[in-house]
């Protein structure tokens, strides 16, 4: 009886503890606690201490496979543990997480949720391809009856979301139920899960002032690279000194929320006095609509935005490009001359 009740009291710890790992909205692995982080997938998985999205000290997990058949043969990463769970609960509908291709040729990349006993398979119908060699890459996943299909077993979309038993990233040229096999490795880290995708700029204007340093890459993370532009006699009375247009393109054409967020900083003496606008481009009135106004600010600033109304008006039907217009205004009384505007990140968060 006393070996029944011990039984019974680890299966029940067992239990809670599985039950706390379940999927959570917002979790994060970033591997560097020097783990794998209950990720698998084949006997060549290792946790690199370097060289990771932001550099020195920033762990990744490595996945490598050796073509063939068998155990590791299949360039795949798959988790059990904190990654299962009811998504449709947790409300995650996007999984997030930087990739970096370290083989000589492309890699397919598609997500795969396994439904109750694993018996049934969703993936994406559309792969992430990403280049021979290719740098540390933003991508996200989303899981919705439109971006996945059937590959095996019988059960609904709707069924495997509210019982994911497994999660897995693979590459697979066409959508298939075993991946292909592949010799090559590849970097995962910030594997993230979100209400909906993240968009990043892939383009920027200067409509006034000149770009002292930085590029668009600068604007991903919040970090020391930052987009530096230096101020320009206004074109007109009451005209921006500095003034940039960003552009991003959503994955999707509709949306529930949009959340804009933009860190900033300038050099201006003294930074109050500059004047710094936020403005998103509405493309239903084909006019920039002003969302945020504040004095400048020294240091970075973490601006977030939740702009009211229909989200969808920022999204331009076709392109589903997004548009934001970032300006600082001189008031005339700096002490400085040659002030610079600086953005440090800018991403929209979507929510679907």
């Amino acid at each position: 009886m006393k070996f029944i009740k011990t039984l019974l009291a680890l299966s029940f710890g067992a239990a809670l503890c599985l039950s706390a790992q379940a999927i959570t909205l917002g979790q994060v692995d970033d591997f560097q606690d020097g783990t794998l982080q209950a990720w698998d997938g084949g006997p060549w998985m290792n946790n690199i201490p370097n060289g990771g999205p932001n550099g020195a000290g920033d762990r990744y997990l490595e996945v490598e496979s050796r073509g063939g058949s068998g155990p590791g043969s299949r360039l795949a990463t798959y988790n059990t543990l904190q990654w299962s769970g009811n998504y449709t609960a947790a409300g995650v509908k996007t999984v997030e997480m930087h990739l970096k291709n370290m083989s000589s040729q492309p890699i397919h990349m598609r997500a795969v949720i396994f439904g109750p006993g694993q018996a049934t398979q969703w993936t994406s119908s559309t792969a992430v391809i990403l280049p021979a060699n290719s740098e540390w890459t933003r991508v996200s996943f989303i899981l919705s009856a439109s971006t996945m299909v059937r590959v095996a077993g019988s059960d609904s979309f709707a069924t495997c979301m509210a019982d994911v038993t497994r999660f897995m990233i693979r590459h697979n040229v066409n959508a298939s139920s075993g991946g292909d096999p592949f010799v090559g490795f590849m970097g995962v880290d910030n594997v993230t899960a979100v209400a909906g995708p993240t968009v990043f700029p892939n383009a920027l204007l200067m409509l006034t002032g000149v770009v002292q340093s930085g590029n668009i890459d600068s604007l991903r993370f919040q970090d020391s690279d930052r987009l530096i532009m230096r101020e320009a006699p206004p074109v007109a009375l009451g005209a921006p000194s500095i003034d940039v247009r960003i552009d991003g393109t959503s994955p999707v054409s509709t949306i529930a929320t949009m959340r804009l967020r933009v860190v900033t900083s300038t050099s201006g003496a003294p930074a109050s006095a500059v004047t710094q606008v936020i403005q998103m481009f509405n493309y239903s009135t084909n006019v920039f609509e002003t969302v945020d106004t504040r004095q400048g600010t020294a240091a970075d600033n973490v601006i977030i935005i939740d702009p009211t109304g229909d989200p969808n008006r920022f999204i331009e039907s076709g392109t589903r490009r997004v548009r934001i217009r970032v300006r600082w205004f001189d008031p005339g009384t700096l002490f400085s001359f040659g002030w610079v505007g600086r953005i440090n990140q800018v991403n929209w968060e979507l929510g679907l």
